[in-house]
Order: structure tokens, then sequence, then C-alpha cells
């Protein structure tokens, strides 16, 4: 049965999600330790300049981004930063 993403405010379906299988739960896990592995050795310089890239990032997909939360938590537009 597929995961699904309910708007609360329509009922409406936003997305279904394919169930995770235990092999594909085991590889994300995986990547996950592997990718900490890099980050633990990274200098405090290295990971605040990547985490100014990603608010850079997200700040220029502000609209769309909100619009998703809104779609997904019922959050109002002005509230999920859209407006």
């Amino acid at each position: 049965m597929p995961i699904q993403t309910i708007n609360p405010n329509t009922n409406k379906l936003v997305r279904s999600f394919e169930e995770m299988t235990d092999s594909v739960v085991y590889d994300a896990v995986s990547l996950a330790e592997e990718t900490f592995g890099k980050w633990r050795n990274t200098t405090f310089k290295q990971r605040a300049d990547l985490m100014h890239q990603v608010a850079s990032l997200m700040r220029a997909k502000k609209e769309p981004l909100a619009k998703l939360i809104t779609l997904e938590m019922g959050k109002l537009i002005s509230q999920a930063g859209g407006g």
C-alpha cells in the first residue's frame, strides 16, 4: 500500500510514495553513515559555507517551498514564508 501525503485542509491527495523495502532502507542508512563520515571530517568553516549555500538556495526557492509546506501541512502561505 503506498504512503500518501494528504492536504489537511482539503483532504485531497498531494502525492503518493511507494513503500520502502528493507533493501531500500538499508541502502539509505548506509549512505547516511557514509555521508556522516565525510561530514565529520570537514572543518567548521566548510560546514558553515555549505549551510550558507543551502540557505541561499532555499531563499531562491522560497515561493515553491512555501506552497509545498502549505499543501502538506495546511499552514497559511504567509506563515510558510511565501507571503
